[in-house]
């Protein structure tokens, strides 16, 4: 009996299949986390946490999965070769968590040039998170000991991710320096991470301008801008009333930004922040609409302050890191054509801003009482 040539060929596909590419679990190590620092012997000096596999798979016998190493080199990719040079184990950069970068490199050179690299490597995911070390040398946060292993990047990733949540911090991955890196405005906010007693905390942002750090900016300016950009997760507000003190907390909310005039730039900012009474501290009746009515007035104004104060912030410094630029070049490509040279200097310094924020709040987590 005669088969068919296609019978024939997947017969041979089938007894010659296997794992052809496969590599022993031993020869394998996974980039956890990343750290670059200024060197002594050459411009960058690059450290990489490993976790190990094996160790990984039998931490009661070896209790200490994740391992450090470090060379100096001419370029990040330099680095990265002459450490290549010291491990023979096979890197999977496809689990990288965390990037550092100390915020001396960004104050003397460009980030999007020092990270071109790691923007062009397949391998690393774009979810990487990214963030600048002060006061002390990136590296050491991939270097500290925790019972029992290193502080590994997922740890810090999830430090940060808390941060942000509650709305103190930001959360800066690669495709989002991607997507300051080829839009019309350079300038953006970066996480800060630091030292705080001990423990690493993530609370600040720096400023920078055209790739570089120019200032830093704290809680208010940094909630204002999660407000502007709808990336407020949550966020805690403590309101003084006449009666005492009442805790509020916003769960985000939905807010738009338009280019209302060219002569004089404007932009309107309107939205509305969603929230609710956490806790009471006063002997004022929330239940009464017109009290819960003044409490939403109030913290309508504490959010439209920290709105303000973050736009003006971002006017001090002459950095858009709110990239209002972009939408006046998307609804205004001709008169941002002229103005594109001169944005970040002379142009955005002097823009006006009309902001309209309303808050309602629910009252003990339900929807508003009916008035009285």
């Amino acid at each position: 009996m005669r088969y068919p040539w296609w019978m024939a060929l997947f017969l041979i596909l089938m007894l010659t299949s296997g794992c052809w590419s496969a590599r022993d679990i031993k020869q394998l190590s996974i980039v956890s986390g990343a750290a670059v620092d200024p060197g002594k012997q050459a411009p960058y000096r690059l450290t990489i946490q490993f976790a190990d596999p094996t160790a990984m798979v039998r931490q009661q016998e070896r209790p200490h999965p994740y391992y450090v190493k470090q060379a100096e080199g001419y370029s990040v990719l330099d680095a990265v070769r002459n450490i290549s040079r010291r491990d023979s184990r096979r890197r999977l950069w496809s689990h990288m968590e965390m990037l550092l970068i100390n915020e001396k490199l960004v104050r003397r050179e460009n980030l999007f040039r020092l990270l071109d690299v790691a923007q062009r490597y397949h391998e690393m995911r774009r979810d990487i998170v990214v963030a600048l070390v002060s006061g002390t040398d990136a590296a050491r946060f991939l270097e500290r000991k925790v019972e029992p292993p290193l502080l590994g990047g997922f740890v810090l990733r999830r430090i940060n991710q808390e941060s942000y949540e509650s709305g103190e911090a930001l959360l800066t991955t690669m495709f989002d320096l991607l997507l300051v890196k080829y839009g019309e405005v350079k300038d953006m906010l970066l996480v800060e991470a630091r030292e705080t007693e001990g423990d690493v905390s993530f609370n600040g942002a720096a400023v920078l301008k055209d790739g570089r750090k120019v200032g830093r900016v704290d809680f208010p300016e940094i909630r204002g801008y999660l407000l502007i950009k709808n990336l407020l997760k949550s966020g805690t507000d403590i309101i003084r009333t006449k009666r005492g003190s009442v805790t509020v907390w916003l769960e985000g909310g939905k807010i738009k930004t338009k280019v209302t005039s060219l002569r004089p730039l404007t932009f309107t900012i309107k939205g509305m922040v969603k929230g609710h009474i956490q806790e009471i501290n006063s002997s004022e009746d929330f239940s009464r609409i017109s009290s819960l009515r003044r409490l939403e007035r109030r913290v309508a104004r504490e959010v439209t302050g920290e709105i303000r104060r973050s736009l003006r912030t971002s006017q001090r410094f002459r950095a858009d890191y709110c990239q209002l630029g972009n939408l006046l070049a998307q609804y205004h490509p001709s008169y941002w054509k002229k103005v594109k040279e001169h944005w970040s200097d002379r142009i955005w310094p002097q823009a006006k801003f009309r902001i309209e924020i309303h808050v309602r709040l629910l009252h003990s987590g339900r929807e508003n009482p009916k008035g009285r």
